[in-house]
Parts: structure tokens; C-alpha cells; sequence
């Protein structure tokens, strides 16, 4: 998984992200992250509407096209999200974020 990070890291556009002094690089991705949210979100909350007995007469077997919508959205989320981590400096594999942890946890008993 470290690996996949470390490709990430090395695109353009995560480049663009990080290093970019204008105010639109994080926005973007914010926006097109919100977007997938809004897509995840909205159609798992129809499907569940249905199969709660919401709209009878619409059989659950005609929702299956919103299933790509919904992938199409969380593929959308995945990407943003693993770009949208190095902008705000948090680590995104779990050996960076035990780094961090014990990091914190020297930096407090130094403090003691």
C-alpha cells in the first residue's frame, strides 16, 4: 500500500496540490470530494428509501443503474481523499501514522 502513496506522491498533480501558491489547488479537490460525497451518499440513501417501501410501485430491479452512479462516486472520493491528505500534511498509511503517534507521544513526555 506504501508503494501506491509513494506513486501518488510522485504525480503532477500531487505536486500541483502541494506546491501551488494560488488558492485554487485545495478548493478543486475539496469540491470534486464533496461532489462524490454528495453522489455516494444520495444514491445509497434512494436504494435504502426503497427497500424501506418508499415508491412501491418502482421495482428495486430498475435501481441497479444508480449502482454505477454510487461507484463512480466513491472511486471519485477515493482519489480526492489520497490526494487531499498531503495538502493538509496527514499521514495516509498506517506506519506514518504510528510514526506520528509515537512522535506525539515522545514530544509529550519530553514536556512532563
Amino acid at each position: 500500500m506504501e508503494s501506491f502513496f509513494e506513486w501518488l506522491q510522485g504525480l503532477s498533480i500531487s505536486n500541483w496540490i502541494a506546491t501551488d501558491e494560488s488558492i485554487w489547488s485545495f478548493p478543486t479537490i475539496l469540491f470534486f470530494h464533496s461532489v462524490g460525497m454528495g453522489l455516494t451518499a444520495g444514491v445509497m440513501f434512494m436504494i435504502c428509501l426503497r427497500l424501506v417501501g418508499v415508491g412501491r410501485p418502482l421495482p428495486v430491479s430498475s435501481m441497479r443503474m444508480l449502482f454505477r452512479i454510487f461507484w463512480w462516486g466513491f472511486v471519485m472520493n477515493a482519489i480526492t481523499n489520497a490526494l487531499g491528505t498531503e495538502k493538509i500534511d496527514m499521514p495516509a498509511t498506517p506506519s506514518a501514522i504510528w510514526a506520528a503517534i509515537e512522535r506525539l507521544n515522545k514530544t509529550r513526555k519530553a514536556a512532563e
